[in-house]
């Protein structure tokens, strides 16, 4: 059973990428003389405006707008076309999540309003979890990994906690046990496993061991205390 308010739900909006980049709205100018009728004037800049645009609209730090009305109706209208009377041109949905994370926000950031106030529960005895979720190519190991220039989730909570394990050296003892697990068609696999070792059939199974001092269900290979 999860306590009323025990989760969070944060959103990340990743900047586009070099392709996106390339292709997001602008007016592009170009100098050319459309037809007979525009020799005796100058040539005049043509506007040209890309199809592309941002569908995701931040509103403030716990809000945000997807898919928004496009307010410039010529755009509108060569995004969409024609649409019969009556269908809706636009979802123009608003959000509400605890926390909203804009494309500029830095890694530590992220890690500063997500995952940095579970290590004081979890060193108290409490379980705790941060998962990633979303498409392919949203952003998910970028915000876990990271690069060795700007890491992400998983390495700024590694030096935190065992900072924290070595603040309650005195009056603590601490073991730290890591498991990698992959779910891949949905099916579990212990990425730790040493190369050549069999597969279960299925996979691993998602099991509660009685044995060990967990008071609560997780996922574990087949020799792990969980």
């Amino acid at each position: 059973m999860v306590a009323a308010g025990s989760i969070t739900v944060a959103v990340r909006v990743r900047p586009p990428t070099s392709w996106e980049a390339t292709r997001l709205p602008e007016i592009v100018v170009d100098n050319v003389i459309r037809g007979d009728g525009a020799l005796s004037t100058p040539g005049r800049p043509a506007p040209n405006h890309s199809c592309i645009r941002d569908i995701v609209q931040i509103v403030d730090d716990r809000v945000l707008t997807f898919d928004p009305a496009e307010k410039d109706a010529s755009r509108a209208f060569v995004e969409r076309g024609f649409l019969p009377p009556g269908t809706k041109r636009y979802k123009d949905r608003r959000f509400i999540f605890d926390r909203v994370f804009r494309h500029d926000s830095c890694q530590r950031d992220v890690y500063e309003n997500t995952a940095k106030p579970l290590l004081r529960n979890l060193l108290d005895g409490y379980n705790a979890t941060i998962f990633a979720y979303g498409a392919t190519g949203c952003g998910k190991t970028h915000t876990i990994s990271g690069t060795e220039e700007d890491p992400g989730i998983i390495y700024l909570t590694m030096a935190d906690l065992f900072q924290e394990i070595e603040n309650r050296r005195e009056d603590h003892n601490v073991d730290v046990v890591v498991t990698f697990l992959e779910i891949y068609n949905e099916e579990i696999r212990d990425l730790l496993a040493e190369p050549g070792t069999p597969i279960p059939r299925g996979g691993l199974q998602i099991r509660e061991d009685k044995t060990c001092q967990g008071r609560r269900t997780r996922r574990a290979s087949p020799n792990e205390c969980g």
